[in-house]
């Protein structure tokens, strides 16, 4: 039976060899090495240059030993096979780290890009599109007003990711009017993500990026901007979707875990951000793409803004959305 032990350092009389292959068969030792040549081995049977491996096949018969060098390298057979099987044990661990790393990444991936569709949303809206809107809300130009009005005319829902920071600001100013307007989201089937308190997406020293900061931060910071909405609207509000900042670290297993430790779904991510949405419906590219997002069958997360445009572009392309999708219905 022909043995092999990756590596090794053996001792044979007064010569030392250092060896990158190693096998036996009978009496016979096949040593391969590229390091150190041997020095003296009475032996030795015979040496074979290999110029491809730049090594050195050295073929030592061994039937001639006494018992004390016969068990020497019995030793030495054992210790290395030894060393070898723990060697391989570990890179075998390691792989299956890996591996178990890839998948859990994997599902993290999916997860970004996958929404819960909603209840209620009508017949001919596709349940794996999903409308996101983001930084609001704002109300003293009336661009959540308009966008909700939209959603409201075409009864489709949507998650409007909120900013501590400008809810806070508008509270302040506003506060009657954005007590109202935030439970009108809720109330109309919509749902409120959570988009940190401050959204800071850029950073410095001073104020690192949010998925920077320690998972304690980040659980911190959730929990700040929950208790502000559950005080705007009056009631008790907790999250259930989130996404980060400029979608810092959504894959970061800190971030996933501050999430998962407040009762959030793993971040959300999205598949088109604003400014490429409004190139796709604008002009005549916006049948080519609703027809293209109709034939999609894995999740489609749209990532808008509430710009005062929006809720224009928004009435667009569900109008073209729904006439393709039912082309006997009336649009709106």
């Amino acid at each position: 039976m022909l043995s092999h032990c990756a590596w090794g350092v053996l001792a044979v009389g007064v010569g030392i060899l250092l060896t990158d292959g190693f096998y036996r068969a009978g009496s016979f030792l096949y040593i391969t090495t590229k390091n150190i040549p041997i020095t003296s081995v009475s032996t030795l049977t015979s040496s074979i240059p290999d110029q491809k491996q730049n090594a050195t096949l050295f073929i030592i018969d061994t039937s001639n030993y006494s018992d004390k060098y016969s068990n020497d390298w019995q030793k030495e057979l054992e210790r290395i096979d030894k060393e070898y099987k723990e060697q391989l044990l570990r890179e075998l661990k390691q792989a299956k780290q890996v591996a178990e790393t890839n998948i859990e990444n994997l599902k993290y991936f999916k997860e970004a890009f996958t929404m819960q569709p909603f209840l209620g949303q009508p017949d001919w809206f596709p349940k794996n599109l999903h409308i996101t809107i983001d930084d609001g809300p704002m109300i003293a130009n009336q661009s959540l007003q308009n966008i909700l009005n939209v959603l409201w005319r075409f009864d489709v829902k949507a998650t409007f990711f909120i900013v501590g920071i400008h809810l806070e600001r508008n509270y302040a100013i506003l506060p009657q009017e954005t007590t109202l307007l935030l439970n009108r989201i809720l109330e109309e089937g919509h749902q409120i993500g959570y988009h940190s308190y401050e959204h800071i997406h850029i950073g410095s020293r001073v104020r690192p990026r949010l998925d920077k900061q320690e998972k304690e931060a980040i659980i911190a910071d959730i929990k700040k901007s929950q208790d502000l909405i559950s005080q705007v609207l009056e009631r008790p509000f907790s999250f259930s979707v989130g996404r980060m900042p400029g979608g810092n670290g959504t894959f970061n297993e800190h971030v996933i875990e501050a999430f998962k430790e407040s009762g959030l779904e793993n971040p959300k991510s999205w598949s088109i951000n604003t400014e490429f949405w409004e190139n796709a419906v604008r002009g005549n590219k916006i049948e080519s793409y609703v027809k293209g997002l109709l034939a999609r069958k894995s999740d489609y997360i749209i990532l808008l803004h509430e710009y005062p445009r929006i809720a224009k572009e928004l009435d667009q392309f569900l109008t073209v959305l729904k006439n393709i999708s039912e082309p006997d219905s009336a649009s709106g």
